[in-house]
C-alpha cells in the first residue's frame, strides 16, 4: 500500500511540468498553473472556436528554440488577466496565431513575456493569421526580455493582419540588438494602433524601435501616451523601414 502511494507521487513529481492541452476550451483559475517544460502548452489546431480564459499561470519553461507556449491555428479568442511566461533558447513565442482563419482576438490585463537568452523572441506572433483585436488594457505588460538579436514584444509578419492594436498599459522590448516594441514586416498589417500607455523598446544596440514598420501597412496611429526607442545613436519611437509607409499619425502624446 505504501509503496502504491509512493509511486503514484513519484509519478506526479516526475510529471508536473509535462501538462498539455489540446483542442479544447482552456479555464486557469487564479492561484492554479499550466506547465510544460517542452513547450507547446496550449495546442488548438482543430475545430474550434476556442476560448482561453486564464487567471492563473500557463508556462513553458527551459524551452529549446522554434517552439512556442501557446499554438493557435484555429479560431480562439484569449482573455489574460494573470500570466502567460515563456522562457528558453532562441526563437520563442508566449503565443502565436498561425496558418488560422478563424476569428482570433487578444484581451490582455495581465502580463504576457518572452524571456530568451537566444535571438528572436517575441510575446505574440501573428502570421497568416487575423486578428479583430490585440488589446493591452490597464495594467497589463505585453513584453519581451533579453534576446540577443531581434527583440519584438509583438510581431505582425507574412499574412498577419490585425484590426486594432489597443494599448493602456505596457508593451515593451528589451534585448542586446535590435530590440521592437511592435514590428509589421512582409505582408503583414495593422489597420490601427491605439495608445494611450507606453510602448517601448531598449536595449544595447543602435536600433531599438518603440514601433517599426518594414512595409506598407498601410496604419494609422492615434497617440496620447508614449512611444520611445531608447539606447544607441538611432533609435526611434517610430521607424519607417526603407520600403516602409502608413497612412497616419495624429499625436497629442510623446513620440521619442
Amino acid at each position: 500500500m505504501y509503496w502504491i502511494v509512493f509511486v503514484y507521487l513519484f509519478f506526479l513529481s516526475f510529471y508536473a511540468f509535462g501538462e498539455q492541452l489540446l483542442n479544447q476550451d482552456v479555464d486557469i483559475s487564479s492561484g492554479s498553473t499550466l506547465s510544460n517544460d517542452s513547450g507547446y502548452t496550449v495546442r488548438q489546431l482543430s475545430g474550434g472556436p476556442y476560448t482561453i480564459d486564464n487567471r492563473g499561470t500557463i508556462e513553458a519553461t527551459n524551452i529549446t528554440s522554434s517552439i512556442q507556449n501557446i499554438r493557435l491555428r484555429v479560431g480562439t479568442s484569449v482573455d489574460n488577466s494573470g500570466l502567460i511566461d515563456t522562457s528558453g533558447s532562441a526563437d520563442l513565442s508566449s503565443i502565436i496565431f498561425t496558418g488560422n482563419s478563424g476569428t482570433n482576438s487578444v484581451i490582455n490585463s495581465g502580463t504576457i513575456q518572452t524571456e530568451t537568452t537566444g535571438r528572436y523572441g517575441q510575446a505574440i506572433r501573428v502570421q497568416d493569421a487575423s486578428l479583430t483585436e490585440i488589446t493591452n488594457s490597464s495594467g497589463g505588460t505585453i513584453k519581451v526580455t533579453d534576446s540577443s538579436f531581434n527583440s519584438e514584444a509583438i510581431r505582425i509578419s507574412t499574412g498577419g493582419s490585425v484590426n486594432t492594436i489597443t494599448n493602456n498599459a505596457t508593451i515593451t522590448a528589451t534585448g542586446t540588438t535590435h530590440s521592437r516594441g511592435i514590428t509589421s514586416i512582409d505582408t503583414g498589417t495593422i489597420d490601427r494602433i491605439n495608445n494611450t500607455g507606453t510602448i517601448q523598446a531598449q536595449g544595447g544596440s543602435d536600433s531599438n524601435y518603440g514601433i517599426v514598420f518594414w512595409n506598407n501597412s498601410g496604419t494609422t496611429v492615434t497617440n496620447s501616451g508614449t512611444i520611445q526607442g531608447t539606447g544607441g545613436n538611432y533609435s526611434y519611437g517610430i521607424r519607417l523601414g526603407s520600403n516602409g509607409s502608413i497612412t497616419k499619425i495624429t499625436n497629442t502624446g510623446t513620440i521619442k
